[in-house]
């Protein structure tokens, strides 16, 4: 029954989670041999500024869930599940191999905290899994990250923990979830931000995860490179170095809201919508989750830099937002990518030259 329920369990979860978690892992795992290879900064190092830093700790945990939950949920809701949940497996070997399959999505995660001893890794495993399978499990994953108690204390909690948040997502995953709205009434512009984020939210995970994790790689070269000369004009490097980065971050999650545009084309042109406020929204769109990952390079950076980074993000998305409404009429793809570009250069250039 159990090498039945394994198999089972492969087949559908399995899949479901390799296909989602391979390309994170391959993803994460290049940045890791830029930033830790040969005379990089040691794993180990990133461990310990984590424990003496509360805020370090809960946004790179809270930066990582957001990367594994998309790869780690779906262990609960991909095909065939249901007919699995017909069947009533035994529960203890059930969400023995679920923490084991969610924990393939942790491992770049798992790989980190080892660093620094078994224990760790352990305990930084069980909380991510915990994390990336409920709400409530992230809620209680959250407040053990935030307190930072010894591995040893923590790891039968997190044990516990991440059981039950499992037990929760198995059950709950094929529930109906309510439908709210997202206005009541706003102006037009940002309406029709909400409905691009809700559709870049929706379909565009994996956009969302490739933009979080070129923007994560800037700053962490950006980090590297204060550490080693702090006083050589931070906000000007700062600019400099994120300028790329973000305005690939912006391009990739470009299109969900290019094409939420086209397929409302005809609702717009009804209702006479403004080209100006359709280039707002989308500049609203883009630079929303933009200025969020730019945010977190506070966590390196001075308040100050991390705030102007903030706001070059925002000018940055807001630039390719007009370009990708331009270049979506253009009969040749490579056009947007020259003119991402083109001003990912002249941002960089800008930005040196402040």
């Amino acid at each position: 029954m159990v090498f039945a329920l394994a198999r089972a369990l492969i087949s559908t979860s399995g899949r479901a989670v390799a296909v989602r978690a391979v390309p994170l892992v391959i993803a994460v795992g290049l940045v890791s041999a830029i930033v830790f290879g040969g005379h990089g900064v040691q794993p180990s190092t990133v461990v310990a500024m984590m424990h003496h830093s509360m805020g370090a700790r809960v946004a790179m945990f809270v930066a990582w869930v957001m990367l594994a939950s998309p790869a780690a949920l779906h262990a609960f809701d991909a095909p065939g599940t249901r007919t699995l949940r017909a069947l009533r497996p035994p529960r203890a070997p059930l969400y023995a191999m679920l923490i084991v399959l969610v924990g393939l999505a942790q491992a770049p995660w798992i790989a980190l905290a080892s660093s620094v001893g078994f224990l760790s890794g352990a305990t930084a495993a069980l909380l991510a899994g915990a994390a990336t399978t409920s709400l409530p499990g992230f809620a209680g994953a959250l407040a053990i990250v935030a307190l930072d108690p010894p591995a040893a204390i923590v790891v039968a909690p997190a044990l516990v923990l991440t059981i039950v948040s499992i037990r929760h997502a198995w059950r709950h995953a094929l529930d109906q979830r309510p439908a709210f709205p997202i206005v009541r009434r706003a102006p037009p512009a940002f309406a029709l931000a909400l409905t691009y984020l809700a559709r870049i939210v929706r379909v565009g995970r994996a956009r969302l995860q490739a933009a979080a994790i070129v923007v994560f790689a800037g700053e962490g070269a950006l980090a590297l490179s204060l550490r080693n000369d702090p006083d050589a004009r931070p906000v000007a490097r700062a600019l400099a170095v994120l300028a790329f980065p973000l305005a690939i971050a912006a391009a990739l999650i470009a299109a969900p809201a290019i094409e939420t545009e086209a397929r409302l084309r005809p609702l717009l042109r009804s209702t006479r919508t403004k080209t100006a406020t359709l280039a707002i929204a989308t500049a609203l769109a883009l630079a929303t989750p933009s200025t969020a990952l730019a945010a977190t390079a506070s966590i390196a950076l001075a308040p100050s830099v991390a705030w102007v980074s903030v706001a070059y993000a925002l000018v940055i998305a807001s630039a390719i937002a007009v370009w990708a409404r331009r270049a979506a009429r253009a009969r040749r793809s490579s056009t947007f990518v020259l003119g991402v570009a083109v001003i990912a250069t002249t941002f960089t250039i800008a930005g040196a030259a402040c």
